[in-house]
């Protein structure tokens, strides 16, 4: 008995109906094949598409009034927090600000429609059902992406500036924005309009920071690469534990950079970079394996889909396919000039296996379709070094050395 998921899509595929009713009669040909041992579940499954249609037709129709109001009132919101520096009435601007706040807060956003679930006797059926998942699951248009909603923070080492960062992601509970601030030496949270919020280190014990380069979140904690060791902080900055010191053994590193945490397990993937491999250690930062010594040049950054796991690193191509079994199964993405990228910082895979690319050379963030066909370049102002999305589907990038350091999409 196999089983399988369909996956929802998500906001902004343009084709979903066309790509449905093609792909229903797909499977409607196939249950005709195998009616006699199918023709039950026949049925079920096409009542369950017809009930995807109608939850994402509405689900999308709300979630993008919601949206445009939301970035509305952020402009409006930015707006007036520039007029405050030059208005002799400052306080009708502040009140303003307050009130702009109080309804961001208010906006509930709709539950995404949850994923429906059936079983099958066949492969064949099972085979393109998937493929059915894979065409309408995508959902970002990125090619709107052509100018930044916001861009902020100077260079400096004032709360509001960053100085050399390297990393970037998203608490997708909150939408708070975490940077790795590297040359000052701390990590600092903004909101998810930008705002700055707290940065935490621990300057003199056993997690002092010195020069935080990569990190990642999962549940209620924040794993920060810096040179030789792993750092292990909670989400409000609190210390928790250290692992790694220089070498070339078990849980000993040389210049790690980008991790990440496979949700289906809690494994933490390393990229142990002048080591030339991937660490992966267990929930409780134990060592459990290695892979790549035989095929990595030093690894840049590492994710993961449902299928693969992905590792950005300095070869050409730069961009390494291992499957669950960490046996490599394709090499993509070439350097050059071009239709190609220059020199990859970073990267980050989407829901849909889109690929984001911080291509520090070329000033822009290359995006890669799932079959690594180049499809898209958002231009920024200068520099990017890392990449991410967050649950609004806006495109986060932060920049080196650069008066727009972290600028959103």
């Amino acid at each position: 008995m196999a089983t399988a998921n369909l996956i929802l899509p998500q906001p902004g595929e343009d084709n979903y109906e066309l790509e449905v009713n093609r792909v229903r009669e797909k499977i409607k040909s196939t249950f005709l094949e195998l009616i006699d041992c199918l023709k039950e579940r026949e049925s079920k499954l096409l009542r369950d598409l017809d009930t995807i249609v109608d939850c994402y037709r509405s689900y999308k129709s709300e979630l993008t009034k919601l949206n445009e109001k939301k970035i509305a009132i952020e402009k409006l919101k930015y707006f007036h927090q520039n007029e405050i520096l030059t208005s002799p009435i400052k306080c009708v601007h502040e009140d303003l600000i307050t009130r702009l706040d109080t309804e961001i807060e208010s906006i509930e956003f709709p539950e995404q429609p949850r994923m429906v679930s059936f079983t099958c006797e066949n492969n064949k059926l099972l085979d393109e059902v998937k493929k059915f998942g894979k065409l309408v699951r995508s959902g970002i248009d990125y090619t709107n992406k052509k100018q930044p909603l916001m861009s902020v923070c100077t260079i400096g080492s004032g709360n509001e500036q960053l100085n050399y960062l390297w990393g970037v992601t998203v608490d997708n509970k909150t939408g708070n924005i975490y940077i790795a601030d590297t040359w000052n030496n701390c990590i600092k949270v903004f909101d998810s309009t930008a705002k700055y919020l707290f940065k935490f280190r621990d300057s003199t014990g056993e997690g002092a920071m010195k020069h935080p380069n990569c990190l990642s979140i999962y549940g209620n904690r924040v794993l920060i690469s810096q040179p030789h060791c792993i750092l292990n902080y909670n989400l409000d900055g609190k210390f928790i534990s250290k692992v790694g010191k220089q070498g070339n053994g078990e849980l000993q590193f040389y210049h790690p950079r980008g991790l990440t945490i496979d949700d289906s397990n809690e494994d933490i993937y390393i990229c142990d970079r002048n080591n030339n491999r991937v660490q992966i250690l267990t929930k409780d930062l134990c060592y459990k394996t290695e892979f790549g010594t035989n095929t990595l040049k030093h690894p840049l950054n590492v994710k993961h889909s449902k299928e693969y796991i992905y590792v950005l690193d300095e070869s050409n191509p730069c961009i390494h396919l291992f499957n669950r079994n960490l046996i490599l199964q394709k090499s993509v993405i070439s350097r050059g000039n071009g239709n190609q990228v220059l020199n990859p910082f970073s990267f980050f895979i989407d829901n849909s296996d889109f690929i984001l690319i911080a291509d520090f050379s070329s000033n822009a963030i290359s995006i890669f379709n799932p079959e690594f066909k180049l499809v898209h370049k958002i231009p920024v102002s200068s520099n990017p070094v890392a990449v991410t999305v967050d649950n609004q589907n806006r495109v986060i990038v932060v920049c080196h050395n650069d008066k727009n350091c972290l600028q959103i999409f």
